[in-house]
């Protein structure tokens, strides 16, 4: 492949041996280059540091990651689950004191203990006709 720059012709070697250059031998046969240009880079700074026995006086400079906490838009979420833990605490301690049982795999419970009580009597009075019995009949 030629290139033509200034008058001057640019000529890629045909004839190019990677055995002629055993710097670049590893590159060459490098399947991880990451790696390895991160091993060149340790053998370098391990090659400068130990070319002297003086120790040189400096000062040494570390990045430090600093966190900016912008609390303005953490206080929606925030705000939210407050009131929602507030809203169950709340729902926890109505369930309590009106001594409603607990029906964890049934949506009947809803149904049941949230109408008012004229509801509430005409889906009892349902309930007992389609199976026969009051479930879980709260005494009142």
């Amino acid at each position: 492949m030629d290139f033509t720059s200034a008058g001057k012709t640019l000529v890629y070697p045909t004839n190019y041996d990677p055995a002629d250059t055993p710097v670049m031998d590893p590159l060459f046969n490098s399947t991880d280059l990451g790696t390895t240009f991160a091993r060149i880079a340790q053998s370098l700074t391990t090659q400068l540091r130990n070319i002297t026995i003086t120790m040189m006086e400096g000062s040494t400079q570390r990045f430090v990651i600093h966190v900016q906490v912008k609390w303005i838009f953490l206080t929606f979420p925030i705000l939210l689950t407050v009131i929602g833990s507030v809203y169950v605490v709340l729902t926890i301690a109505e369930s309590v004191k009106m001594k409603m049982p607990v029906w964890k795999g049934n949506t009947l419970s809803t149904l049941l203990f949230g109408f008012d009580q004229e509801i509430q009597q005409y889906m009892r009075e349902i309930l007992f006709l389609h199976y026969g019995k009051l479930m879980n009949r709260v005494d009142e």
